[in-house]
């Protein structure tokens, strides 16, 4: 044995071949040897061992405080029988405990497991558990028990106690394999039921097959008659297009016939003027009017001419823009038969979408029992206040406890004072002066040592409890922050809509120029938040990107992924609407908050996308005002959420209060989170702070009952 309980050093202790006796006094460790016996066979209760728990087994290092680091306790057996499995005549079992508690155990100097070290043993018919070693009690408790527990001990002694092990654990098995049997039995008759809703859904699948069937014929008819409406356009558009190649080939001859008759004119004209050079004045005077005569027909002729060209010049325009209308008329057919197909699609994967979202929510609520989460939150609730007053009663025992220390360490030096007045020290301080001075310096010393301790631990109580209070607030404001962003996320989630505006949202990085949604741009008060979601309508889920380019880029990923539409709005195409002056007077009136557009925050560089989103919407309180201010005079939204249009057409009605929040993000969520953040900052700094302060006092605790202790042994040395 080694630095195990009370021994220090190294001991041996050898066994003879006959009886063997342990005497001595009583503390001098005669039933250490015995706890050592056990600790070395492999018992693991440290209660077993007479200690509260593994660490107590080593040595504390008694009046000299040299405390060993480990116990080790060896076992050597004679093994020329060959009891154990191993070709060596000399068998050694030791087993070491750390500070720690944990054990290493090891047969000839080889590491093993405890469970490795019980078989080896087992084989020796050793038993840490059994009853090789009989300790104190075991005879009377043996004689006084129970026939059936005695028989017990019989039974493992003989080792048929084995088979009772057996039996138990077969009966325990069979139990799990009932348990097992119900859970199939249960689990069977809800797939039973799960079948019969499954039944019903087929049922409600084929009806919807149907519908769709229905819808499809009805659409392809549409769609026939539509082309069939353009296909006689179109016919008209050549038949058109060939009368008006007629009439320019005849407007041609015309052309033609004038240039000859122009031609032949010119040569009459200068045979004339040769005339005219040959006769006399009157003839000629004849001559000059008979030519301002011809020169006045041809200029007629020359400017019929001219209109003849620019009316063919028309028609040839007008050709190439009806072949360009019948080019664009073939791709706008091309296009309405792929959005037709891409829409069958959409709405396919919509509605097995839809299916599978109301199952997992409605699984999610079964599993988590969320029908009754406003009771939980009572009860939590409940429970915070039971633990604020927990934690103040625990901080006034805390007190209390500081308060008897101090009592007790007040009782302590006046135990000390009072043994200076005993008469042998007074008959002893002329002989030994020198030792009774440092004596009483000592205990000066030790008094303040005292003192100091007792304020360290007042100051270090108050500590304790400023961090158990933050700690309190801190884990509150995480809980309360936990629960906002909770709440954003699912704005956020609501916000995502659509698999086509979810998918560009989350690949913004690599279209570049991808801005976020209308919704996730503006930030409303709560007051409002309802009502300029309905005014956004569908655009709200609409898409923000920087340029046209962008949009292109990214309706392209959608149709080759066939993933849905989204609308996006380029900032450097779209463009807002004007403020309607004539509602200036209509925005004074009593009831009236104003335009939708002035009632939301967002950045300067999205002015435009705004007003065209909103336009001219004005946010009214109810529809009373609406109807005084008139319907039909702009387009107007209540704080409840219903709609007056500027055509006279009316919605409203009941609208089921919703959990998940506005379409756009509120100040007041947002000004929250901040708020909590920072406080949480604050707390998280105070707390290091006082945790800092706290582990200072803690170890200036530790140092000073270390010095008081050193100072204590000290005068109790001195005093002797």
């Amino acid at each position: 044995m080694k630095g195990f309980k009370s021994f220090a050093r190294q001991t041996d202790l050898v066994f003879g071949d006959d009886f063997n006796v342990v005497i001595g006094p009583n503390g001098s460790g005669k039933s250490n040897v015995f706890d050592a016996l056990c600790f070395v066979l492999g018992k693991t209760s440290a209660k077993g061992l007479r200690a509260e728990k593994s660490a107590n087994l080593i040595y504390n290092g008694g009046k000299s405080k040299n405390a060993a680091k480990s116990g080790e306790v060896a076992i050597y057996f004679d093994n020329t029988d060959k009891e154990f499995p191993t070709d060596t005549k000399e068998v050694r079992i030791s087993r070491i405990v750390k500070s720690t508690g944990s054990s290493t155990y090891y047969i000839n100097n080889k590491k093993h497991t405890r469970s490795e070290v019980v078989d080896f043993l087992h084989h020796a018919r050793i038993n840490p558990d059994g009853y090789n070693i009989i300790l104190q009690g075991d005879i009377i408790r043996f004689v006084e028990m129970s026939g059936d527990k005695r028989r017990g001990i019989v039974e493992e002694i003989a080792d048929i106690s084995v088979y009772e092990e057996k039996k138990t654990k077969a009966f325990s098995e069979l139990t799990k394999v009932e348990g097992s049997f119900k859970e199939a039995q249960i689990i069977l008759k809800e797939r039973n039921n799960y079948l019969k809703d499954l039944a019903s859904e087929k049922e409600q699948a084929n009806k919807y097959d149907e519908f769709e069937t229905t819808l499809k014929r009805g659409k392809a008819t549409l769609l026939s008659r539509s082309i069939n409406e353009k296909k006689s356009k179109v016919e008209n558009i050549h038949s058109k297009n060939a009368s008006t190649v007629e009439k320019q080939k005849n407007l041609q001859n015309v052309i033609d016939t004038n240039k000859e008759n122009i031609k032949i004119a010119k040569a009459e004209v200068k045979e004339i003027n040769d005339d005219i050079e040959k006769k006399g004045d009157a003839e000629q005077v004849a001559i000059h009017k008979e030519i301002e005569g011809l020169k006045i027909s041809i200029a007629t002729e020359k400017s019929r001419t001219d209109s003849l060209r620019g009316e063919l010049t028309k028609i040839q325009d007008r050709k190439s823009q009806l072949k360009g209308s019948l080019t664009e008329l073939n791709s706008k057919v091309k296009a309405l038969k792929e959005e037709e197909k891409n829409k069958l699609i959409s709405q396919r994967q919509n509605m097995q979408l839809k299916a599978e979202l109301q199952g997992k929510i409605a699984a999610f609520k079964k599993k988590h029992k969320l029908d009754g989460e406003n009771s939980a939150d009572t009860e939590i609730e409940e429970l915070d206040n039971k633990i604020d007053e927990l934690q103040k009663t625990v901080d006034e025992l805390r007190v209390k406890q500081q308060d008897m220390l101090r009592s007790k360490d007040r009782l302590e030096i006046q135990i000390r004072t009072a043994d200076e007045k005993i008469d042998k020290v007074m008959s002893v301080s002329k002989e030994h002066a020198d030792e009774i001075k440092a004596l009483k310096q000592k205990k000066e010393e030790f008094k303040k040592v005292t003192l100091e301790l007792n304020q360290v631990l007042s100051s270090d109580s108050s500590l304790a409890s400023q961090v158990g209070n933050a700690r309190s607030r801190m884990y509150f404001l995480q809980e309360e922050l936990a629960k906002i962003q909770a709440k954003k996320a699912s704005i956020q989630e609501k916000l995502g809509g659509s698999l086509a505006v979810s998918k560009i949202i989350e690949n913004k990085k690599r279209f570049g120029g991808v801005n976020g949604t209308v919704s996730s741009l503006g930030n409303v008060s709560s007051q409002f938040a309802k009502a300029l979601e309905i005014a956004a309508g569908g655009r709200i889920k609409s898409i923000v990107v920087e340029n046209d380019g962008v949009g292109a880029e990214c309706i392209s990923y959608l149709k080759q992924n066939r993933l849905g539409v989204a609308s996006f709005l380029p900032i450097n195409k779209i463009r807002g609407v004007s403020p309607d002056k004539s509602l200036d007077s209509v925005l004074k009136q009593p009831g009236v908050h104003g335009r939708a557009i002035d009632l939301i925050k967002y950045d300067a560089k999205y002015r435009n996308v705004f007003s065209f989103v909103f336009g001219n919407t004005l946010v009214v309180d109810n529809i009373a005002v609406a109807r005084k201010i008139g319907i039909g005079v702009a387009k107007m939204v209540t704080l409840e959420g219903d709609v007056a249009e500027k055509s006279g057409a009316m919605q409203g009605g009941f609208r089921k209060p919703t959990t998940t929040g506005s379409g756009f993000s509120q100040n007041e969520v947002n000004e929250k989170e901040a708020e909590i953040e920072e406080e949480l900052a604050d707390i998280s700094g105070v707390l290091g702070s006082v945790e800092k302060k706290k582990i200072t006092s803690e170890e200036k605790i530790t140092q000073l009952r270390d010095f008081k202790a050193n100072l204590e042994g000290d005068i109790i040395r001195i005093e002797k």
